[in-house]
């Protein structure tokens, strides 16, 4: 059972499903309809991607983790989770729409920058703040925003709950931000936590989640009770997460909240 988990958590193969779920969760969101291909799209790239961003950091920043040692020790998997998704993701991206095409062309650029590694002057992983905000940018680039991109008629509110679906990635990004503290490139990347507390964690975390429910709760027809607990379940979650400080609760359980939130909401709004 171990090596199953090491290959999905480790192999990205678990982010990569996180990822195929968005459109669906920000379809939820916005009350709009999902773009169809994207979902299989967005797990092939996002499967290529994260594996070609261990590959950049096994190069360029010498990382030592449990992730990037289970890689080195499987080179032969690790570079077919590389290549294959990148392929079928390059198949699908040709029979999307060329609005599609176009709207997801920012993400890519977003997602290529991200990459730049730390020894380079201009990389945005030297500005601690920058990293959870890119994060973030991503993953609003093709949920929410690719939402909004195809289907037009833009309108106060779903830009609102777009703006609280960033808000809420910038939460995760910045556990994953507390986690990196102790692994970040000293000479190169900025932290936002090395010198700060679990308490401050803790105290921006439930703002910002409180940020988030806030907006859900006033601009969708999401269920009160439903959304209340899916929130509840992703605070909890991140504030376990890091006072644990296990690579795999990180991987599974942080990663997992962006497939459980959308699931307790689909089921709020399906039988609430």
């Amino acid at each position: 059972m171990q090596p199953l988990i090491n290959r999905l958590l480790y192999g990205n193969l678990w982010i990569a499903c996180m990822a195929a779920v968005q459109p669906h969760f920000a379809a939820l969101l916005l009350q709009k309809p999902a773009v169809p291909l994207l979902d299989f799209f967005l797990f092939a790239a996002t499967l290529a991607y994260y594996n070609f961003d261990r590959w950049v950091d096994l190069w360029f920043e010498k990382a030592q983790n449990e992730r990037q040692n289970w890689l080195k020790a499987h080179t032969g998997e690790w570079l077919a989770f590389t290549l294959a998704p990148g392929i079928l993701a390059a198949f699908i991206f040709i029979l999307l729409s060329f609005s599609t095409q176009i709207a997801l062309l920012g993400g890519v650029g977003i997602a290529l920058i991200y990459s730049i590694p730390a020894r380079f002057a201009f990389a945005p992983k030297r500005i601690g703040w920058l990293k959870p905000v890119l994060v973030a940018a991503v993953w609003t680039w093709v949920g929410p925003g690719m939402m909004l991109a195809e289907n037009g008629q833009w309108i106060t509110a779903q830009l609102l709950l777009t703006l609280s679906y960033f808000v809420w990635i910038v939460c995760l990004s910045l556990v994953f931000e507390w986690r990196d503290r102790k692994h970040d490139n000293q000479a190169f990347a900025a932290n936002l936590w090395r010198k700060k507390s679990l308490s401050q964690l803790v105290i921006t975390l439930i703002l910002l989640h409180a940020v988030t429910f806030i907006f859900i709760l006033f601009f969708s027809n999401l269920n009160l009770i439903f959304t209340a607990i899916s929130f509840s379940m992703s605070l909890g979650i991140s504030v376990w997460a890091a006072w644990r400080e296990r690579e795999l609760i990180y991987l599974f359980w942080v990663d997992g909240l962006l497939l459980w939130v959308p699931a307790v909401l689909w089921l709020g709004q399906r039988f609430g």
